[in-house]
């Protein structure tokens, strides 16, 4: 039987985005991101354009703005970013 123990401190050299879905920093390197979702832009239930609009796709640079959307229909993704390399 053995163990281990590591230990480190610090800020990271490399930029490093949250993970749109679960939300843990430190998953993605890179900077400025854009995340995207399905909103619906009027009252009816979903996005059926015989009902109402059509869903639109929603881009914006603040990941708290698109979780608390009352008219997504989806979850945010990632839709862009702009890649860095390690010790950016």
């Amino acid at each position: 039987m053995g163990a281990s123990f590591s230990w480190a401190s610090g800020v990271p050299r490399t930029s490093l985005l949250a993970h749109p879905i679960y939300q843990n920093g430190g998953e993605i390197p890179g900077i400025n991101p854009v995340y995207a979702y399905w909103a619906d832009p009027d009252v009816a239930p979903g996005c059926d354009s015989s009902m109402g609009a059509a869903c639109a796709l929603v881009k914006t640079s603040s990941l708290a703005t698109a979780l608390s959307d009352p008219n997504a229909e989806s979850s945010p993704f990632l839709y862009s970013y702009t890649a860095v390399k390690r010790g950016n």
